[in-house]
């Protein structure tokens, strides 16, 4: 089972989701691989951590997803953190866990996949702000 990149941006202050394949989407097409895809209404976004806000963090968590067979989240964890802020880990796991999606498929069978989902922080207020 390879890793493929599932681009999710949610920006946190503003509910704004764009769901697109990356690079890797080609290869999985040469593969006869679909990519799963987020259920719409089992998007959650991901809370703004109070501390993070305060201190005026921006930043991306990158999140490894596994995807099994039946679209639901078997295993998240943390691929590229926000080092000063782990609340923003943990915001970006907590909400990830809740999602669901079509399943993957290879040759037209459902399939078990783990893909890499970058959950982007974004404050609304443009004041203070450091990005991470």
């Amino acid at each position: 089972m390879g890793k493929r990149q599932l681009a999710v941006v949610g920006a946190v202050a503003v509910a704004v989701i764009a769901v697109a394949g990356s690079a890797s989407s080609a290869r999985a097409l040469e593969e006869d691989v679909t990519m799963p895809q987020i259920i719409p209404g089992s998007y959650i976004l991901p809370e703004y951590p109070e501390d993070a806000r305060k201190a005026g963090i921006e930043g991306t968590v990158l999140v490894d997803v596994l995807v099994n067979k039946h679209g639901q989240v078997a295993a998240v964890t943390v691929k590229e953190g926000i080092e000063e802020c782990p609340s923003m880990d943990r915001s970006a796991v907590s909400a990830v866990r809740q999602w669901t999606f079509v399943p993957a498929t290879k040759d037209g069978k459902a399939i078990e996949i783990e893909v890499t989902v970058p959950i982007k922080f974004v404050l609304d207020d443009k004041k203070c702000r450091k990005e991470k």
